[in-house]
């Protein structure tokens, strides 16, 4: 079993099975949750609070990852899928009494990707955040598909596969092992969001489920 550590979210998240790469497992987001962060042009939002199951690994070591992510997206910006973030040398996080790890600041840096609720449509999204977060979809058609992240000539990329379909790159994110030698550890994992749902009349959560998620090393 992966080693996971609850970021956000609430300590009443279902519970983990014993190998998260055999069993399925669920992650679930409350209305007003979000990962997402702009200049203050566009906003100036630094939000780090949608719910995380994530595992420290040293940055050199990391190969890739992996997941199959389906949930009954509905409401805008609904999201899950898989996340990479560097917290940074000077990071404060705290436990709560609920059981829950929270970031004092965001990480310096994230990557997300996975599967999002836009206009109507299921794409396939990018968001990478270094320092502010820019955002990249490709339409998806699907509300099951798997996503990967995998370390390839020195850049990280990005993939996505639906059911009975051939691998299709997303992105190319070339500055994340720039520093890698410094001993830094970066936190993997899975993720989910709602930034926008019925939190004030009594709507559910957004309960996303995780299939086949792996983690490889060297």
């Amino acid at each position: 079993m992966t080693d996971f550590t609850l970021f956000s979210g609430t300590s009443s998240q279902p519970p983990l099975p014993k190998d998260t790469q055999e069993q399925t497992f669920t992650l679930s987001a409350t209305a007003g949750s979000d990962i997402w962060r702009t200049v203050k042009a566009a906003g100036g939002r630094d939000d780090f609070n949608g719910p995380i199951y994530a595992t420290k690994v040293p940055l050199k070591s990391f190969q890739h990852a992996a997941a199959t992510i389906s949930a009954d997206f509905q409401t805008p910006y609904a999201q899950g899928g898989l996340i990479i973030f560097f917290p940074g040398r000077s990071a404060i996080i705290t436990q709560n009494e609920d059981g829950t790890t929270v970031f004092e600041t965001s990480p310096e840096w994230w990557i997300k990707t996975g599967i999002e609720f836009e206009n109507g449509s299921l794409f396939a999204s990018v968001v990478t955040a270094n320092p502010s977060a820019d955002w990249s979809l490709a339409l998806l058609g699907t509300n099951k598909a798997t996503f990967e992240v995998e370390r390839s000539h020195g850049a990280l990329w990005i993939y996505v596969t639906k059911q009975n379909e051939p691998r299709v790159p997303l992105r190319e994110v070339t500055w994340v092992f720039e520093n890698e030698n410094d001993g830094r550890e970066v936190w993997i994992g899975v993720a989910a969001c709602m930034p926008v749902g019925e939190k004030d009349s009594g709507g559910g959560d957004l309960n996303v489920l995780y299939e086949n998620f792996s983690l490889r090393t060297v």
